[in-house]
């Protein structure tokens, strides 16, 4: 009679890997958290930029990947991005717009250790992106 909300994950994601979601829309940002906490991700929340690097800087384990916005008031998804995998080389980015890749990133400036994924999206389609961003060079 085990609590089956706490099983395993089925993609054999290890429990300890951590996320911090940067979105100015506190609905978005729940909902993404949310979708990944059932998975397994231990998540960080941050709802504007200065936010997130202060988050990154006092969190004393790993950050595996930075699931961000591109688009927000003051900071930006990019200059966070920039920022954090500066200080954390190991943190990979996963960038989230309402705008196509093209129009998010005219330059087709993503790195290798970057990935992109519409809104909206189901979260099956975001947790493949995550793995699959994870599991590259990870």
């Amino acid at each position: 009679m085990g609590d089956v909300s706490r099983s395993a994950p089925t993609e054999a994601q290890p429990a300890r890997t951590t996320v911090l979601v940067l979105d100015d829309e506190d609905s978005v940002r729940r909902l993404v958290a949310a979708v990944l906490e059932s998975a397994g991700y231990e998540v960080l929340q941050a709802s504007e930029g200065a936010d997130a690097l202060e988050i990154a800087r006092s969190h004393n384990g790993p950050i595996h990947l930075l699931l961000t916005d591109v688009t927000m008031p003051e900071m930006d998804g990019r200059e966070a991005a920039r920022v954090i995998t500066a200080e954390r080389p190991q943190c990979r980015v996963l960038f989230m717009s309402g705008y196509p890749a093209h129009a998010a990133f005219p330059s087709g400036s993503l790195r290798p250790t970057e990935g992109f994924v519409q809104k909206p999206f189901v979260p099956r389609v975001l947790l493949q992106r995550i793995r699959e961003l994870l599991q590259d060079g990870g």
